[in-house]
C-alpha cells in the first residue's frame, strides 16, 4: 500500500526508475540519497546568504533583520545545526 502512495506522487521519471522496486525500503533509500544532496545544496546556500548579507548604507534596519531572520528560519526549517565548529 505504501509503494502505491510513494508511486503516485512521483514524477514519471522517477517511476520508471524504480518501478522494478518491488519493496518500498528498496524506493526509499535511492530517494533519500537524492534528496538528502539537494538539502545540503540547500544548506550551503543559505548559509552563503546569511554570512554574506550586509546592510545597506541607506536601507532599514528593520528590512535587514527581516533578511536575516528569513535566512535563519530557513536554515530551521532545513534542520541545520548552528555552532561554533559550523
Amino acid at each position: 500500500m505504501a509503494r502505491c502512495y510513494i508511486f503516485t506522487s512521483m514524477v514519471n521519471v522517477l517511476q520508471h526508475q524504480h518501478q522494478s522496486m518491488t519493496y518500498t525500503y528498496d524506493m526509499l533509500e535511492p530517494l533519500k540519497e537524492i534528496f538528502r544532496e539537494k538539502n545540503r545544496f540547500a544548506k550551503l546556500t543559505t548559509i552563503k546568504a546569511l554570512l554574506t548579507t550586509k546592510m545597506v548604507i541607506g536601507s532599514f534596519f528593520r528590512e535587514h533583520l527581516i533578511n536575516m531572520m528569513s535566512c535563519l528560519n530557513e536554515l530551521e526549517i532545513l534542520s541545520t545545526v548552528i555552532d561554533k565548529e559550523s
